[in-house]
């Protein structure tokens, strides 16, 4: 088996910085240890809403990408959020890939932040005609894992 090399987080920080230059972000220490924090709005669509998240992500964990506003809660009404994970904060964090889809060599620019528009859009759907088309495995929220994860 091929073992790949994390790319470090300042590496992934300098690209973030680069590809979305309206977003904002530092490196900075957690309990988890070093962890990269990045803040942006995006919208799906052209007539979508406009979301603004936080993205997470320390070393040796999986990154996450928190949902900071709107309330999605609050838009699905009484209805279980699709593809989500519990947080201790009470903001989702969105269920992204499964864990084949992403390795820590990848840039989190290309790969998570991309995913996250497209989980946007799916739930804008599933809003409207309450069936989710975005694939996955579990259709309820789960608890996060919270050990790290091997490299």
């Amino acid at each position: 088996m091929m073992t790949t090399k994390p790319l470090p987080l300042v590496v992934q920080l300098m690209l973030l910085r680069k590809h979305v230059p309206e977003g904002r972000g530092q490196i900075s220490a957690s309990p988890k240890g070093r962890q990269l924090r990045w803040f942006q709005s995006m919208r799906p669509h052209v007539l979508g809403a406009t979301y603004q998240i936080e993205l997470q992500y320390a070393e040796a964990h999986r990154p996450l990408v928190l949902v900071l506003s709107p309330d999605i809660q609050a838009l699905a009404g009484d209805r279980k959020l699709p593809h989500t994970f519990a947080t201790e904060n009470g903001k989702p964090s969105l269920c992204l890939w499964f864990r084949e889809d992403w390795n820590f060599s990848q840039p989190v620019v290309t790969t998570v932040i991309p995913w996250a528009a497209e989980w946007f859009w799916f739930f804008e759907h599933w809003l409207v005609t309450g069936e989710w088309l975005g694939g996955g495995r579990h259709d309820t929220p789960i608890a996060l894992p919270m050990q790290p994860l091997a490299i």
